[in-house]
C-alpha cells in the first residue's frame, strides 16, 4: 500500500481490492470518510489522522523506500516514508523534520507493527532530493535491509555522503539540512545510529 493509487501504479504495482486476492493500493483508495482512523493520533508533537490500511487492516508491516537525498530533512528513507501514513505530512517538515519524523515511529501502530525496513539502492539519487533528479541519480546497485529503521538510515546516509564526496558536494551538515532526525529517534529508543551499536553484514 502507498498513500494514493497513483503512486503504486507509477511503482508498477496494479490496484487490486477483490476478495481472495493480495490486496494491492492506496489509501486514497478507500471511501473518503474511511480512509484515515476517526480521531487524532499523538506522537509527541505530531497530531495526526492515520492511514486506515496501517491502523486497522495491518497486523505487522515492511517499510519499503528508495535511498535518496532529501531538501529538508537531509535524506528520506525508511522512517520518513511514514509521512506517507498520515493526512499532514506538510506540518512536521520544520528544523529539517526533526524531532517530527522520529516521534512519528514512536507511534503504537508503527513501532508496535514494523518488523522489517528495506530501503532500495538500485537506483539512488545523492542530491535534489526527494524528486527525481537524473544528473544526481546513480546506480548503487544495493538494498539496505534491516530489522532496525534507525540504523538503515544511518547506514543508507553514509552512502549519500560518501557519493556527495565523490561528486564534490558538500556534506549534508554543510550543505544546511543534517539529516538530525536520525539522532533523536535514537534517543527516543527507536533504534540505534551510532557505527559500534549497528552489525552491518555485507553480502
Amino acid at each position: 500500500w502507498d498513500r494514493t493509487d497513483r503512486e503504486m501504479v507509477e511503482a508498477g504495482f496494479e490496484i487490486r481490492d477483490a476478495q481472495g486476492v493480495v490486496k494491492q493500493f492506496g489509501t486514497d483508495h478507500l471511501p473518503p470518510r474511511r480512509r484515515y482512523m476517526s480521531r487524532i493520533e499523538t506522537a509527541g508533537q505530531v497530531g495526526s489522522l492515520i492511514s486506515r490500511i496501517l491502523g486497522q487492516y495491518s497486523d505487522a508491516v515492511v517499510s519499503l523506500s528508495v535511498l535518496k537525498d532529501h531538501d529538508l530533512s537531509g535524506v528520506s528513507m525508511a522512517m520518513k516514508n511514514f509521512f506517507g501514513a498520515i493526512h499532514n505530512p506538510n506540518k512536521y517538515h520544520d528544523n529539517h523534520c526533526d524531532p517530527y519524523i522520529a516521534q512519528l515511529m514512536t507511534h503504537r501502530y508503527i513501532c508496535e507493527r514494523l518488523r522489517l525496513v528495506v530501503t532500495d539502492g538500485t537506483l539512488a539519487q545523492a542530491h535534489g532530493g526527494p524528486a527525481y533528479m537524473p544528473p544526481y541519480a546513480w546506480h548503487w546497485n544495493g538494498l539496505i535491509v534491516a530489522a532496525d529503521p534507525v540504523a538503515a538510515d544511518a547506514t543508507g546516509t553514509q552512502v549519500i555522503e560518501e557519493r556527495r564526496r565523490e561528486l564534490g558536494l558538500p556534506t549534508l551538515t554543510d550543505a544546511g539540512r543534517p539529516p538530525a532526525y536520525i539522532r533523536t529517534a535514537q534517543r527516543l529508543g527507536v533504534g540505534f545510529a551510532a557505527r559500534d551499536r549497528i552489525e552491518l553484514i555485507e553480502i
